[in-house]
């Protein structure tokens, strides 16, 4: 048996050049099982605290990243601007601004029966056996000129 490993990987949060609208990336990571989850959340300036629309996705930790770094580059491009800000204590921020059921979504994205399975003594007990572990992958051999188009 070995233990989970889940914790903020990355956080954004953008806003567009009018003021108006707000744009949240939050990616979660597990490393020992390859999870990754983005949380996004946008909406009106006046929902930053608390509302907005949220969509919670899981995916391996590599294709979680791709997608965080795609977005957080299309919204760039569309006008909003800001930065890599991590909240101080990650659970507490997310149960301010998501509701319960969102809660409970981003916890069973890593197989969790709940959020409140997030606190630190809860994790710290919280394992997985060993066959459950994916193995890195070796990289394909393709050759020297691949890639060169």
């Amino acid at each position: 048996m070995i233990k989970t490993s889940i914790g903020l990987q990355d956080f954004t949060l953008l806003t567009h050049e009018g003021g108006t609208k707000f744009y949240e990336l939050t990616l979660l990571t597990d490393e020992y099982r390859d999870i990754g989850v983005l949380v996004r959340r946008w909406g009106k300036i006046a929902q930053k605290g608390r509302g907005g629309e949220v969509m919670i996705e899981a995916d391996a930790i590599h294709a979680a990243r791709k997608q965080f770094d795609l977005i957080a580059k299309q919204k760039n491009a569309r006008g909003y601007s800001g930065g890599k800000v991590a909240p101080l204590d990650w659970r507490k921020y997310l149960e301010k601004v998501l509701v319960p059921a969102e809660l409970d979504d981003v916890a069973g994205k890593f197989g969790l029966d709940s959020f409140d399975e997030f606190d630190d003594a809860a994790l710290a007990e919280y394992m997985v056996p060993e066959t459950e572990v994916a193995a890195p992958k070796p990289e394909p051999n393709r050759g020297a000129d691949w890639g060169s188009w």
